[in-house]
Parts: C-alpha cells; structure tokens; sequence
C-alpha cells in the first residue's frame, strides 16, 4: 500500500526510524532525511510510504531547496529491494514535481553505494557530506576572542545577502525571502559576529528540542585563516549549552579539509555520510 502525506505523524516518524536504523546497517551510512521538514505541514503530499502487511517498508521525500532541482532522499527494506518498489515510489512523486515546473532531481545517496550503476543510469556525481554530531556538556573555552557577535533581525538581511554572495557563491536560493522566513520563525537564530564593529562572519542555529543543527557557517574570505571559525562556532556551541541544548549536529561536505579538522577539534564526530548525485527528469523516465 502507497500512501503520501504533506506531513509524517509521530508513529511514521518512528517507523521511518525503524527503516533508516536498517537501512544503515545493510548500507553503513543513509539519505539525508531532514525529518524536522518531514514533520511539519507542508503544502504539497511531499513524502511517500510504501507498506506491506502495516510494515514501512519503502519511502520517498521530497525536498524543495532548489530554484530548478528537487532533492530525493530514498529508502527501501534491504529484504524488500529489486522489486520495484523504488521505481514506484519515483513514478509516483514525478506528476507533482513536474506540476510545480521542476527539471532536475538531486538523490542522497548512501556513500559510495552503486556508484557505477547510477553513473550507468545517467547521474551525475555532484559531492559528498559528512553528518557529524556533537554530545557534550562541558563549554569550550577561547582565550583569544576577538569576536562580538548579535542575532540578526530584519534590518540585517541585506548583510546576510552579501555574506551568501561572497561565501556561497553557487548557491540557489532566493536569499532575501529565505532570510526574512528564517528570521520570522521562532526555530531558527542566526549569529552575526563582528571583529572591531566590522561584520566578518555568520552562522544559523536551528533549534531543537534537545540541542541545535548549525548550518550556513561563514566567515569572509579576506577574514578565513585567522581563528575566527574557531571563535563563531564556539560562541554558538556555548550559547546552545546555555539553554540547555547539548546536543549538536551540522553537515560538511567531505573534500572541506579544513572545516573537519575545525569540526573535529570542538568535538564533533562523524556519524553518517551520504554522496549526492543529480539527474534531469527526462533522462530517469527514459
């Protein structure tokens, strides 16, 4: 039975977990599957679940992050694959992500998995991340901090549209829009830093119950190389143990030699890794 929702309840939610604990053991690594947009309402039936005898046994999100892309992150039961089920799962979301005009659909894949077989499909490789995790209760200490920071508000957007310009050139996102939901949403905070009443770098918390997701972690490039990463990260890993949110997590794409180590050092651990590959619709559906 197919079943697709514009938001997974809690038992799904716990089911999904299930699958990806699974998944993770046959594979050694997962799909991204960001479950804090699983779980809210969204405005299209977005995620697919495919069950058998009331088992979750396959399932399909669907990611809007993109300006001309979807991403796709997919699960099947080891026991239940090569029978068609992730075909179905794809077929099935294709209508929606053609009605909203999309033309290319990015896959997380577990790392280095069937790697030669997407190739033959038609994917191409994009990168690969790391998910690392941060557990611990004890404050880092900084002796030399050279940073001020605040939280942005509105009035800051147009800063941070320049520091996304200038750190990340490449990315496809409409930044003022992004910025001002961002801002209006009581989940998320983002930390502005300073160094002599200049702006050099920014970083985003998304708050969870239990701890955070740092993402979106830049300093300029005529700043990096100086410590100033060490100081954000930091000062944002010391404000999320100030609210009694011990438990961190951020993703690094794996070529960032110099992001791991700084990652490393404050604590963090790899706890899964995933490649990305990318495909337009008319080359999967040929």
């Amino acid at each position: 039975m197919l079943k697709n929702t514009n938001q997974v309840d809690a038992f799904q939610l716990k089911q999904l977990e299930q699958l990806r604990v699974l998944c993770k053991t046959t594979d050694g690594s997962t799909p991204n599957l960001y479950t804090h947009i699983l779980e809210q309402p969204r405005v299209f039936p977005a995620s697919l679940l495919y069950y058998e005898q009331g088992q979750l046994i396959g399932f399909l999100g669907t990611y809007f992050f993109y300006e001309d892309a979807v991403e796709i992150s997919l699960l099947i039961n080891p026991f239940y694959r090569r029978r068609g089920i992730a075909r179905t799962l794809i077929n099935s979301i294709l209508p929606l992500i053609k009605s909203q005009n999309y033309h290319k659909l990015i896959f997380s894949n577990p790392a280095q998995i069937n790697s030669e077989w997407l190739h033959a499909l038609g994917f191409s490789y994009m990168h690969s991340e790391y998910y690392m995790e941060r557990d611990d209760l004890n404050p880092l200490l900084h002796y030399k901090q050279p940073l001020t920071f605040h939280t942005a508000t509105v009035t800051d957007i147009p800063l941070l549209c320049e520091f996304d310009a200038a750190c990340f050139p490449t990315k496809e996102v409409d930044s003022t829009e992004r910025f001002q939901h961002l801002i209006d949403g009581r989940e998320y905070q983002i930390i502005i830093a300073y160094q002599d009443n200049h702006p050099v770098g920014k970083a985003h918390l998304r708050w969870q119950p239990q701890g955070a997701t740092l993402s979106d972690i830049a300093v300029l490039p005529v700043h990096q190389g100086n410590g100033l990463g060490t100081s954000l990260i930091t000062y944002c890993i010391n404000l999320a143990l100030s609210e009694g949110k011990p438990h961190l997590n951020l993703d690094v794409e794996t070529h960032n030699e110099r992001a791991l180590k700084l990652y490393t050092r404050l604590g963090f651990l790899t706890q899964n890794a995933c490649d990305y590959w990318v495909i337009s619709i008319n080359q999967l559906i040929k």
